[in-house]
């Protein structure tokens, strides 16, 4: 029990970060923990990720099959909508234990455009993370999208979802986040490389 508080308290904080750092907006952005080998943990839809609280924070079994709409009867709130895309990647990844997906600007402006990011241009993100997958667009919150998002991440840590942000992978939750704010760097000086 005291291991689950802990997590919840991580995801909140983790929240905050993406919130603060302007990686998410309003209540976008989805996260999530492996909790132990039958369940995560997950944000809820519709909640700002800057202010969330422990609470919050919704417990789900890893063979959930239920609707994301159907789940909200178990809890006080309605998981993400993108609780399907979670399953698919944990099912897909046992190796990792805790997913972020977010709407940076920068590295969504890529996803958005469908420009190649190449992780080779800063030697830390290809080190560290390796490169960057791209998964087509395809509906938010779909079982087609979370198979698509699986198949790509199955060989990556971290991918651009076509008009749709990013996602990215860790053996905690830290990890992930650092990913993700590697990408959006990676991004950035993309961008800046390309003003001559």
């Amino acid at each position: 029990m005291r291991e689950e508080l802990i997590l919840r308290r991580a995801i909140c904080e983790v929240g905050r970060l993406l919130y603060e750092r302007k990686l998410v907006v309003a209540t976008d952005g989805n996260l999530s923990i492996r909790l132990d080998k039958r369940n995560i943990l997950i944000t809820p839809a519709g909640f700002c990720k800057g202010f969330l609280s422990p609470p919050d924070i919704i417990r789900l079994p890893l063979t959930c099959s239920l609707a994301p709409s159907l789940l909200g009867s178990l809890s006080r709130a309605r998981p993400s909508s993108e609780t399907p895309m979670h399953l698919a990647i944990y099912q897909t990844r046992p190796d990792i234990s805790a997913i972020v997906h977010a709407h940076p600007p920068y590295a969504t402006s890529f996803a958005a455009s469908g420009r190649k990011l190449d992780a080779n241009l800063i030697p830390e993100t290809r080190i560290f993370d390796g490169p960057v997958g791209r998964a087509p667009f395809v509906k938010p919150g779909s079982d087609k999208l979370a198979q698509s998002v699986a198949r790509v991440l199955k060989d990556h840590n971290y991918c651009l979802l076509a008009r749709h942000g990013a996602v990215s992978l860790g053996n905690n939750l830290l990890e992930a986040y650092y990913r993700l704010e590697r990408l959006e760097f990676l991004a950035q000086v993309t961008l800046l490389s390309a003003v001559r």
